[in-house]
């Protein structure tokens, strides 16, 4: 539909007529209450699905109810469906009910359960698989899904494996449906029903009911809507689990804006605005929450800090301390002969680099694009192996690549050096160290407090550390500012400024030269290159016509476009939606299979760690399967094939065009980058440095020049308030 979805308060036009009494027919029935009530129980089969929106917004001719408008998760015709709502006489279209909630129901019947299968309600059953499970256990084999499933083993083609599988997803199809149904009660879409069972598990419906402010940790829910969902739950507008939630969100949203600390005023302030209490009273119970020796803020004469990033960099900097003292790889080294075996002739700050890097605990070397760090370190790795144990790693999955291919020694990203098993649990620790005796981290300007704390504990106290990246990026998605935090605390560093790239490309260097100190580039040439267009739409066509014409020189993932911001013309989500169409034949195809609105040659990018998949946040991809009749895809990455079912899909998301701030990490033969005045709250110095550094051939700006030269004044994205440095400094 050209990317416009209809109005929700328009159903399709041809709306057909309830069967059997209309609205309040057999399927419905009035709560109890007063004789004119509009409030109905629903209960039927789904006949058609009139509408079905990527949010989860329906609308449903449902057998013996009429017309039912509301939410549902992978609405479906032939579905039983339960919920509650209300009689609504539509203007235009009639007879409706409205449902406050719906849920999908598992079939009683075995020949609705079969039907059910075979649709694809269980990823990994297909039709065939699904008549055998019927067969031989009729209707009772929702019973034994769920009490007891080794008795599957007792089919055919059902192995250890795939009887887990077949467990994890009927776990995942109950609860995240149960939890489906139970946010539609609290005013909440169905499309926010695999985040919360991603984030609480079998226990998520439980966890809410005690506190719904819990619902702030879920990514799209803030404290405006887990407070709605509290209201509706009976809770008072000056209850202290209130109170408590307004500076805890508060100071949350200090953590995502990448501060560790923040004032007091100001996290009372922005309480009091949360939650509409006087600015004393949310002061009381500051000071209350403080008290409390595990709550979750700490105050410091710095200010107040949730208590596991105080912790994070007051031990990062015990780490940093200690490290520093420790011997260098080498005492004293004569750096020439190991560029020489490169067939170089280094000059003087590569040498410095190269001895800086070895005779230090702790070090950094830093630089742009083109500088040669990339030099230094193949003749780091080269050196250091000669005496110890070497390790390399980066922050994801395409920087560890890059630095594989660059150094020929074997990298990986940190979460895998660590050992990551589940949220917060990793093989690697203070008890169980990684053995590595130098470790080398590329990207390090991605490091976050809480992962550099955890990968520094990993470590074995003897350990030297050389931290590689470049501080003029934008800094970590996470809090803290820990790579420039570093520099300014004084850690032994090399600062790499000579240009070395002459070839392709070179105007990617030099104009991210001159971005760095604030000028516009000279010229744009040699790989560096601008296209003018004022008006965002005809940009936005720009933009897919030159990522076309890039993909046939290099190739479909060769090509990456980069915009600053989600939303608008130029924004991620609207050029995915003609990205997608443009790059893909299988998504143009009128008869294309998809499942969970993805199709077989997608590009896509994990929006949230998986530890049950082992995908973590940021990695891209692109589908090579697509298995609608089981609900399935295969996801090729770039260090492992994975399968999804269509509700593990919830955390994938299109990555034709990604924001700027998901490509840290990442590099491209070729980027686009949109900038338009549309992009006008996000443009800024950093922004636009990081996005053109992500090219290595071709970086292309479409759009305004303005933009640009808006970008390039502001110097920075943010300053963030952090406590590192003064950790380091008060040594």
């Amino acid at each position: 539909m050209n990317g416009v979805a209809p109005q929700r308060t328009n159903p399709p036009a041809k709306t057909p007529r309830a069967r059997r009494g209309g609205v309040a027919g057999a399927g419905s029935r009035r709560l109890a209450g007063s004789a004119d009530s509009k409030k109905v129980l629903v209960s039927g089969r789904i006949e058609r699905v009139l509408f079905q929106g990527r949010d989860g917004f329906c609308v449903l001719s449902v057998r013996d109810v009429g017309i039912v408008v509301g939410n549902l998760l992978d609405a479906r015709s032939g579905a039983d469906v339960e919920g509650e709502g209300e009689r609504h006489h539509h203007p235009k279209f009639g007879e409706q009910i409205k449902a406050h909630w719906l849920a999908e129901r598992v079939p009683e019947e075995a020949a609705d359960l079969l039907a059910f299968l075979s649709r694809g309600a269980l990823p990994g059953i297909g039709s065939k698989l699904a008549k055998v499970l019927v067969d031989r256990f009729g209707a009772q084999l929702p019973h034994v899904f769920e009490n007891q499933p080794r008795r599957l083993l007792e089919i055919n083609g059902i192995g250890e494996k795939k009887l887990t599988r077949i467990r994890a997803a009927w776990d995942r199809l109950r609860g995240v449906r149960r939890v489906a149904g139970f946010l539609s009660r609290l005013g909440l879409g169905p499309q926010m029903a695999w985040r919360v069972w991603s984030e609480f598990g079998a226990n998520a419906i439980a966890l809410l009911k005690a506190d719904p402010y819990r619902l702030t940790r879920v990514a799209g829910i803030g404290f405006e809507r887990a407070d709605e969902a509290a209201k509706r739950l009976g809770l008072a507008p000056d209850a202290p689990q209130r109170l408590a939630a307004a500076i805890d969100f508060a100071a949350d949203t200090q953590s995502r804006a990448g501060h560790t600390v923040t004032s007091a005023d100001a996290l009372v302030r922005a309480a009091a605005q949360l939650c509409g209490q006087p600015q004393p009273v949310i002061r009381a119970h500051l000071a209350a929450l403080l008290s409390d020796p595990d709550g979750r803020l700490v105050e410091s004469p710095y200010g107040i800090s949730l208590r596991g990033l105080y912790w994070a960099e007051h031990r990062i900097a015990e780490e940093i301390r200690l490290r520093l003292q420790i011997p260098g790889v080498y005492q004293k080294l004569h750096p020439r002969p190991y560029f020489t075996r490169m067939g170089l002739m280094p000059d003087d700050l590569q040498m410095q680099a190269l001895v800086t890097c070895l005779t230090h605990g702790v070090a950094i070397l830093t630089g742009g694009p083109g500088t040669g760090k990339t030099t230094i370190l193949r003749a780091l790795v080269d050196a250091a192996q000669e005496s110890v144990n070497v390790r390399l790693c980066a922050p994801t999955g395409r920087a560890a690549r890059r630095l594989a291919e660059a150094t020929g020694v074997r990298a990986e990203t940190i979460h895998r050096l660590l050992g990551a098993r589940g949220p917060g649990q990793f093989e690697h620790g203070p008890e169980s160290p990684i053995d590595c005796e130098l470790l080398i981290v590329d990207e390090s300007s991605m490091l976050d407090a809480p992962l550099l704390r955890r990968m520094l504990d990993a470590l074995t106290p003897g350990c030297r550390i050389v931290f590689v990246g470049d501080s003029d990026q934008l800094p970590s998605v996470g809090p803290g500012a820990c790579l420039s935090d570093l520099l300014a605390a004084g850690v032994p560093a090399v600062r790499l400024s000579r240009v070395y790239r002459q070839d392709e490309g070179s105007g990617i260097a030099l104009g991210a030269q001159s971005i760095r100190t604030g000028a516009l580039p000279e010229r744009f040439a040699a790989g560096l290159w601008m296209v003018e267009d004022d008006a965002p739409d005809t940009a936005a066509g720009r933009v897919v016509d030159l990522a076309c014409r890039a993909v046939k020189k290099y190739g479909p993932d060769g090509v990456q476009v980069l915009s600053p911001m989600r939303r608008g013309a130029l924004g991620t989500t609207s050029l995915n939606a003609m990205l997608k169409m443009a790059l893909n034949p299988h998504a143009a195809s009128a008869s294309a299979q998809s499942v969970a609105g993805f199709h077989l040659g997608d590009r896509v990018v994990q929006v949230r760690n998986d530890y049950e998949l082992g995908v973590m946040n940021g990695e891209i991809g692109r589908i090579v399967e697509c298995r609608p009749s089981e609900k399935q895809l295969v996801v090729q990455f770039d260090e492992h094939v994975v399968e999804y079912d269509s509700l593990q899909a919830n955390g994938l998301e299109l990555a034709f065009a990604i924001t700027i701030h998901k490509s840290q990490g990442g590099q491209y033969p070729c980027a686009i980058i949109p900038i338009s005045m549309q992009h006008y709250v996000m443009l800024c110095r950093p922004l636009i440095y990081t996005a053109i550094t992500r090219a290595e051939r071709d970086a292309v700006l479409v759009g305004q020049t303005r933009a640009l030269r808006l970008a390039v004044d502001r110097a920075g994205a943010g300053e963030r308030r952090t406590l590192l440095r003064a950790f380091l400094d008060a040594a």
